[in-house]
């Protein structure tokens, strides 16, 4: 059997550890690095998925600090691009890294080429603050309508293209003939609104679904906090409901029990009206038998609201199939966000994993690392929200910003170019991977090939005119997929 030849060709000048050339009809293409930046990685995952490591100098409002960030660029119009969401421990109000929230969608053959930390959470219990959405339905919703303004979502829709905009679900139930109402919170089984124990208690309905606790049982933290609340549950099962509350479908079914007490079973077809305080007694007069209707929308863009009612919700968009809350919204449309990227909070150098979104819809992922227990100060400083912004629009050309959950929690994996596993290759600061609630998933599903792609050049960083340096080769399909190079001769050459 005759072997291909791939030729390499290494400058005489200073190289990257790792640099990628790609090969398409017989041309090479070799990904050049900026005069500020050493590519330690510089790999495509994937069609559309590109992945580098960058080492940056003359970084920030300053221009003398290092920074090493982890770097995602994707196109999700490229064939097989998608985006999904993970939850700790597949519930609600749980903790896990992420490398082991991707893994149990590699498990289940899922082809995940990488993943980052979302949305901010509560360190005791899990929750994460705002809404979530994995393929197509609803799995946590907002706090408030408010916060969906003040903080909005990444999310994309049906036609895969992605947004960073306000994101609010709504649920409609109709119980017997005469109990209609409307619900916003929905598997938010906290003691207080919003999550803050400070909060004033008022009148509420939730929803629940067997998604809420990893063993599916009725459980209200905070309790403490509504010790004097009346409170009911209805116990409602739902024709075809699987646990998944999908957008915009309608479920019908009938209430199974009513009860004024945590603590019983969720069953997987079912979901649970609430009602606190006021909204109790409402709950508590449904009758067993009632026939039930329920649907759960998602809406985008501005709305009214009314002593708390609704009376506006905005642009429906029920073909949303992920969505993951941010934290700070610093830029839109082009505009930089001066009321947060000049606020007190992002003032700090800090660790930050940051999404934006280009013109053209491409969508770029940045993780920032900063100075920690595996991570020397003289290598990475990490970066304030102005400095992350001004490099993400002018550097990236992102027009749409949002900062995720960042500091400890700030964490890449990906499955690294010619290798079969997800790997975290971010640098944690907390010295270790952090438990958090939930992550976003970056999935391709394009096909494996036979032909070469890309070829992939390992080894020392430095090659001078009479010098002589090792170096190896990992040639990938263009799906990142590992060829083996013995099947190849790799003829080398130094200009």
């Amino acid at each position: 059997m005759s072997r291909k030849s791939v030729r390499t060709r290494l400058s005489a000048l200073t190289l990257s550890a790792a640099m990628v050339l790609s090969v398409f009809a017989g041309t090479t293409q070799t990904v050049q690095a900026k005069e500020n930046v050493n590519y330690l990685a510089n790999e495509n995952l994937a069609p559309g998925i590109h992945y580098s490591e960058e080492d940056i100098t003359g970084y920030g409002t300053t221009g003398d600090r290092r920074v090493r960030m982890n770097h995602l660029s994707i196109d999700p119009s490229a064939e097989g691009v998608s985006f999904s969401t993970a939850r700790a421990e597949d519930t609600i109000n749980a903790r896990e890294n992420i490398l082991n929230q991707a893994l149990r969608d590699v498990y289940q053959g899922v082809n995940v080429v990488a993943s980052v930390n979302a949305d901010a959470y509560n360190m005791d219990y899990g929750l994460n603050l705002g809404i979530q959405v994995r393929d197509g339905a609803l799995l946590v919703s907002q706090p408030d309508n408010r916060y969906t303004t003040d903080t909005p979502a990444f999310f994309v829709d049906g036609d895969g293209k992605a947004h960073i905009d306000s994101l609010r679900a709504e649920a409609d139930i109709t119980v017997g003939d005469g109990y209609t109402k409307t619900v916003g919170d929905i598997n938010r089984n906290f003691g207080t609104h919003h999550d803050d124990p400070n909060a004033t208690a008022f009148d509420t309905l939730r929803i629940y679904t067997s998604q809420l606790t990893s063993d599916a049982t009725m459980t209200l933290y905070q309790a403490e906090n509504m010790a004097d609340a009346k409170r009911a549950y209805a116990l409602i099962r739902l024709d075809g409901f699987d646990g998944d509350l999908q957008l915009g479908e309608t479920y019908t079914g009938t209430v199974e029990s009513v009860s004024e007490e945590e603590g019983f079973s969720i069953p997987e077809d079912c979901i649970v009206l609430a009602g606190y305080y006021g909204d109790a007694e409402g709950v508590k007069q449904l009758e067993q038998g009632a026939a039930v209707s329920f649907t759960c929308n998602l809406y985008t863009g501005a709305y009214t609201e009314e002593n708390g009612v609704l009376t506006d919700r905005g642009t429906e968009c029920n073909d949303v199939t992920a969505a993951v809350n941010g934290f700070h919204l610093l830029a839109k449309d082009g505009q930089v966000n001066t009321s947060v990227v000049n606020a007190q909070v992002g003032a700090d150098v800090n660790a930050r994993t940051v999404i934006g979104i280009t013109a053209d819809g491409k969508v770029e992922i940045l993780c920032v690392n900063k100075p920690g227990t595996n991570f020397s100060s003289e290598l990475t400083t990490g970066t304030t929200f102005s400095e992350i912004t001004d490099y993400m629009m002018e550097e990236l050309g992102c027009v749409d910003i949002l900062n995720m959950d960042g500091g400890g929690s700030t964490e890449m994996t990906a499955r690294r170019a010619g290798s079969d596993s997800l790997e975290t290759v971010s640098y944690p600061s907390d010295g270790s991977s952090r438990l958090v609630s939930n992550s976003l998933l970056i999935i391709s599903d394009a096909p494996r090939s036979a032909d070469v792609a890309q070829v992939l050049v390992d080894g020392s960083s430095s090659l001078y005119p009479g010098s002589s340096a090792d170096y190896s080769v990992r040639l990938t399909d263009s799906s990142g997929n590992a060829l083996d190079s013995a099947d190849y001769s790799v003829l080398w050459s130094a200009e």
